[in-house]
């Protein structure tokens, strides 16, 4: 089973905590998954599960936006490098796993395991 940690901050709590306790919180949230161990239910889970995260993190991305200034270097531009990343990272997770899926069926396809 994939382990993750659900992401329920709203952004007001964000900003009103350490930017390391943010940058641990938000990554906690994305599940990190072996394709070889992944169960079919842990897939099902998590092809609606990293939608809704990179949304989540998405809208909270463009409000840091708001604020943020290139010409400071304060809590607004390390969110927003911090988010960047995670951003990336959910979207390679999602990727991955999708690929995957898309391998085993053709794997099972020239096998005559499904029919076309």
């Amino acid at each position: 089973m994939v382990e993750y940690k659900p992401f329920n901050l709203e952004l007001n709590t964000v900003l009103a905590m350490s930017y390391t306790d943010v940058t641990v919180l938000v990554y906690n949230a994305i599940p990190s998954h072996e394709l070889a161990d992944i169960s079919p239910e842990d897939i099902k889970f998590l092809l609606g599960y990293y939608p809704a995260l990179y949304s989540r993190l998405s809208r909270q991305y463009c409000l840091i936006l708001e604020n943020y200034d290139s010409r400071t270097h304060d809590k607004y531009y390390l969110l927003k490098n911090m988010y960047e990343q995670a951003l990336k990272v959910t979207k390679f997770q999602y990727d991955s796993l999708s690929r995957k899926i898309t391998v085993d069926k053709e794997e099972l396809e020239s096998w005559g395991g499904l029919g076309k």
